[in-house]
């Protein structure tokens, strides 16, 4: 009689659950203190090749052009996927070894993972390495431990993609295909580990066994990640009432509402790890109870033939786990970035992004109006100047895009600037916009509103472009509430030579290295996917502020103000303050303020 794909999943679940657990903990262990020490010292060879000692937008192209560097960028990405294809494939023999009512040890289990993920390395097998390590993660079917994580385009690539309708279609297309090739290659992985030497051959067997049944396995899929998350959250949450509960009635100190907001943290930051490790177990385990269901493969209990752990290593490997979780849910939380701010108290600021771009046409008096009403600390603006000699606000080099007029900024006057409508595409509210220009919204904005002024270069303004910025601020009395930004650090030097006090922001969508010291530099503007808890401290300590760029989705604005990033550049101010007081007042909190 067949299980089933929930007693298939019990099985996997139960048989060998505990070197299951210590397989995670030993992986997750094995990348704290081997696999990214491998990765940073390649990923600084390939640097030290190039001639760098920093990576950035403005020298990215020196590391990819060098023979040397790129060779070593293939190591680590090899190094990458044998440790991501390593962890599927233990914990597959793991679950095969359980559904066979077989018992396996976690040495034994380590040494045929091993020998089985050698097979990733195979050149034939090229097409592995790009499932492993990009489309399993960019479709985001929690099937990523938490070292990999999904894997997301930066959120200014988005938004340039959704801004061109050509662009965003292929993009949905494309998403839609990687979808497909996931659902249908999904038992490949099953296959590769178990019986076969070939992905070809792998993903082959797999698209007959999910033949008929993609859409039934992706409804699975978001059935078993909501019952999860589910189980999980209510789990969580009821924890988090039963220390407060403890901590009120058995009392060990006066102020219980500080010792249960420090326990509830330290939970909060263990459960996350604890989701790490089971996350993927849970996960995996109900795709291979399907695997075996749909190849209807059942094995019935031999009592002849099963073997026992004995009482010792039982006892053992418990204590192993309990030794081993807490002090890897540390480590991996100041590795991960999750450390929760224990104060309560947020420092973060919201940049409005071009204005408060989200409701009101980017670049405008409109949108600065919205940024004002949202209580931003700073206006994030571009200055690009015409062809005669005016500054204007406007991003694109280009007015095609949000005034449909496809003439370039240093080609026309600012007498026919001022005859464009900025503000029709958006919505016709706002039919008839003008392009303000830098003077108009500094007057506009002053004593409402700092400005982040990015001088935008497009290789045909003149010389003195900085010159004149320098002049329109002093002109207007705003030195104090005015930063100077841009991308090209030769701008940032030339503002400093002409006026030290005038503070700078250095914008890049990549940072990685000796960057954080530039003496002309005194905020670093990074692109939200490259900041790290040890970059925001490095930055911190060597007293300059960091802003991070263009942040519009709430889990990752929650992310950066737990990180105490000193501002938040986006396109929805309001959703940074909202934010803010979510965590202000969050669940734990709440609980606090009730009970003490």
């Amino acid at each position: 009689m067949k299980k089933g794909i929930l007693g298939n999943f019990i099985l996997l679940l139960r048989y060998n659950l505990g070197t299951l657990i210590l397989f995670e903990l030993f992986h997750k262990g094995i990348a704290l203190i081997l696999v990214v020490p491998i990765i940073k010292y390649i990923l600084e060879s390939a640097m030290h090749n190039s001639g760098i000692i920093y990576l950035s937008t403005d020298n990215i192209f020196k590391i990819l052009s060098n023979p040397i560097s790129i060779v070593l960028l293939i190591m680590l990405l090899l190094t990458l996927g044998f440790y991501v294809f390593f962890e599927f494939t233990a914990t597959i023999i793991c679950f095969d070894k359980s559904i066979r009512y077989e018992k396996i040890g976690i040495f034994k289990l380590i040494r045929l993972g091993l020998q089985k993920s050698l097979k990733i390395l195979n050149i034939k097998n090229y097409l592995l390495m790009i499932f492993i390590l990009l489309i399993i993660p960019l479709t985001n079917l929690t099937l990523t431990s938490g070292f990999i994580g999904e894997l997301k385009l930066p959120d200014y690539i988005l938004d340039y993609i959704q801004s061109n309708n050509i662009l965003n279609l292929l993009y949905m297309a494309l998403m839609i295909i990687l979808y497909m090739l996931v659902i249908r290659w999904i038992f490949s992985i099953h296959e590769i580990a178990l019986n076969r030497s070939s992905f070809k051959e792998a993903k082959n067997e797999s698209n007959r066994i999910t033949k008929g049944k993609a859409i039934k396995i992706f409804l699975y899929s978001i059935g078993t990640f909501i019952v999860f998350s589910i189980i999980g959250y209510g789990i969580y949450y009821l924890i988090i009432i039963l220390t407060a509960l403890w901590t009120k009635y058995y009392r060990v100190g006066n102020d219980l509402s500080e010792i249960f907001i420090s326990r509830a943290i330290l939970f909060k930051d263990f459960s996350i790890f604890i989701a790490s490790v089971s996350s993927f177990i849970l996960n995996l385990g109900f795709i291979s109870a399907i695997y075996y269901n749909y190849k209807d493969i059942t094995f019935y209990k031999n009592r002849q033939k099963r073997v026992k752990l004995s009482i010792i290593k039982k006892v053992t490997t418990i204590i192993v786990i309990l030794i081993l979780v807490p002090i890897e849910a540390m480590a991996f939380s100041i590795h991960s970035n999750t450390l929760f701010n224990i104060e309560f108290f947020y420092n973060t600021t919201a940049t409005a992004h071009r204005g408060g771009s989200i409701a009101a046409p980017e670049n405008t008096l409109s949108s600065f109006k919205e940024a004002i009403l949202a209580q931003a600390e700073y206006i994030e603006t571009d200055v690009q100047e015409t062809k005669d000699g005016e500054l204007i606000l406007i991003h694109d080099s280009n007015f095609k895009r949000t005034t449909g007029v496809d003439k370039n900024v240093w080609e026309v006057d600012y007498d026919e600037v001022k005859k464009y409508d900025a503000g029709n595409y958006l919505n016709l509210d706002y039919y008839g916009e003008k392009i303000p220009t830098l003077d108009e919204a500094i007057k506009y904005v002053r004593g409402r509103c700092k400005l982040l002024i990015e001088i935008k270069l497009n290789g045909n303004e003149s010389p003195d472009i900085i010159e004149k910025v320098i002049k329109v601020i002093k002109e207007n009395r705003v030195e104090n509430q005015c930063v100077i930004a841009s991308m090209n650090k030769d701008v940032l030097k030339k503002v400093k030579e002409l006026d030290s006090s005038f503070l700078t922001c250095y914008l890049t969508a990549l940072a990685y290295g000796d960057f954080y010291t530039w003496d002309y530099v005194d905020i670093y503007g990074i692109e939200s996917t490259f900041v790290t808890k040890s970059l925001i401290n490095d930055i911190h300590n060597k007293g300059k502020q960091i802003f991070v760029w263009t942040v519009n989705d709430q889990d990752t604005m929650s992310k950066m103000i737990d990180l105490n990033v000193d501002s938040i550049i986006t396109d929805d101010p309001f959703l940074v303050n909202d934010t803010i007081y979510l965590k202000k007042n969050d669940f734990i909190k709440i609980i606090a303020d009730y009970l003490f």
